[in-house]
């Protein structure tokens, strides 16, 4: 069998630190935090985070793993209202939000995110941003809508697209500086309500047929699609690295989907199976799905939280188990 120095052609360093730009199989031995360390794969993976502060399902969500919030939905008293923020490991209740509403179309970040639309008991073109505090409101959605979703980096170069007008599906797509909306190119497919990626580079995937498609600022391409089925799961990332978490079926349970920049490949396995309608972070090469509605009866909104990391190399400590 070969060994370590066989491979690489040199016995493993001794280092003061871990290297800045390790190469693939790499070993070394960090004698600061005196660990035997390696630059490996590392799988894709669900984990259990800690649980919102109050059940809810098809919430907005914005933000990073790190700095992210979920906002509005169902929950178990009706139409919610509650903002909810996260650092990482912890939940905490912030500013409400201006109306009891579900099916809001969220993105940004923590301290700059924007909602709009939602019910009930049809559509709204309520518009309303958040600056880590409060909400306030915005300038109106052209048209009210419901089951869209919006995204970008912060509120005033944000987008929202896709979702239904009074049960009519529509493909608009609109950009936000913050003051006034201006129409994109509309969307290839009405079934569009999954976005992530900033106002020039935007990642969109259709409800249910799991088309994808990308936008540049000016018009949109067809990409390869995602597996079906894929509705009401939501996704984060960008155009470069994204994870769609899928609908649960009878069947049995989907593992999410990660997008490469190219392809679409299956990825983790949920540790919380059976739960649609999630609220999720919008940026990050990790994120969170918080909130959600058991894939069957009854339909009780849920407060789990569940964390994901796609697959890539990383510097991991090697132990004896």
């Amino acid at each position: 069998m070969a060994t370590y120095i066989d491979i690489h052609g040199t016995n493993i360093p001794v280092r003061s630190s871990d290297p800045s730009n390790p190469t693939f199989g790499e070993m070394w031995y960090n004698t600061t935090t005196n660990a035997l360390k390696g630059y490996v794969y590392s799988a894709s993976a669900f984990s259990t985070a800690n649980v919102l502060p109050t059940a809810t399902a098809g919430g907005l969500g914005a933000g990073t793993v790190t700095a992210g919030l979920v906002a509005t939905g169902d929950n178990p008293s009706g139409r919610s209202n509650v903002t909810m923020e996260y650092d990482g490991t912890n939940w905490t209740v912030g500013g409400t939000y201006p109306v009891s509403y579900a099916m809001v179309a969220g993105g940004g970040a923590q301290t700059s995110a924007i909602g709009v639309g939602g019910g009930p008991p049809w559509t709204s073109n309520n518009v309303n941003s958040y600056n880590g505090a409060s909400w306030s409101g915005e300038t109106a959605y052209p048209t009210p809508i419901r089951g869209a979703d919006a995204g970008g980096l912060t509120e005033t170069a944000s987008y929202c697209g896709g979702g239904e007008n009074f049960n009519t599906g529509t493909n608009a797509f609109n950009l936000y500086n913050g003051s006034s909306w201006t129409a994109g190119a509309a969307n290839p497919s009405e079934n569009f309500n999954k976005f992530v990626g900033t106002q020039t580079a935007t990642l969109a995937v259709a409800n249910g047929p799991a088309g994808t498609q990308s936008f540049n600022g000016t018009s949109w391409t067809t990409l390869n699609p995602a597996t079906p089925p894929n509705s009401s799961a939501q996704m984060f990332g960008d155009t470069s690295s994204a994870v769609n978490a899928c609908t649960p079926q009878p069947s049995g349970v989907l593992p999410a989907q990660e997008w490469d920049g190219t392809c679409w490949s299956a990825g983790g396995i949920p540790s919380q199976p059976g739960f649609t309608n999630r609220a999720a972070c919008q940026t990050g090469t990790t994120g969170f799905f918080g909130g959600a509605y058991p894939a069957s009866p009854p339909p009780t909104s849920s407060n789990v939280v569940e964390e994901y990391s796609a697959a890539a190399a990383a510097t991991v400590t090697v132990t004896s188990s």
